[in-house]
């Protein structure tokens, strides 16, 4: 059964999220729809990064458990990585929404993906797929609802 019950937790979180992000799009393309479509490109990075970054460091092994042969830590590579997310997602986004939505989309996308890491800390092998997704939409919605809220405060 606690299998079970959380199936059903983690089911309605995604429904949940999902209706919160068909909200959120819906109220960005009421206020400007070619600036919608900016801030979902940017969900959407910020989506993409979340999820590889934690199927790359979830569950997080030691380098000895990994094998005889020393392999580079995947630390350049996800230093890049958030490097260029950065850098694409202010150059879309500080143009049209200024600095404020910006850094609101930073904040929540990382905000929302550090939550999912705490609770899935505990996760399987088997399980960092699927908190790889969540990981990735809670970036996506956070994004999209920092945005919207920003842009739309007086």
């Amino acid at each position: 059964i606690p299998g079970l019950a959380r199936f059903c937790f983690i089911s309605a979180a995604l429904v949940l999220m999902l209706l919160v992000e068909v909200a959120a799009i819906e109220g960005l393309i009421f206020y400007h729809a070619p600036s919608a479509a900016l801030v979902v490109i940017v969900a959407t990075i910020f989506g993409s990064t979340a999820s590889i970054v934690f199927r790359l460091t979830q569950p997080a092994r030691p380098l000895e458990e990994i094998g005889e042969i020393g392999r580079p830590s995947h630390s350049v590579a996800l230093q890049g990585l958030m490097l260029i997310t950065i850098v694409v997602g202010a150059a879309l986004l500080l143009p049209v929404f200024r600095i404020g939505a910006t850094a609101g989309a930073f904040v929540a996308a990382l905000a929302a993906f550090v939550i999912v890491v705490a609770l899935a800390k505990n996760q399987h092998a088997d399980d960092v797929p699927d908190c790889a997704a969540a990981a990735g939409k809670a970036a996506e919605v956070a994004t999209l609802l920092a945005v919207l809220a920003i842009v739309r405060t007086p």
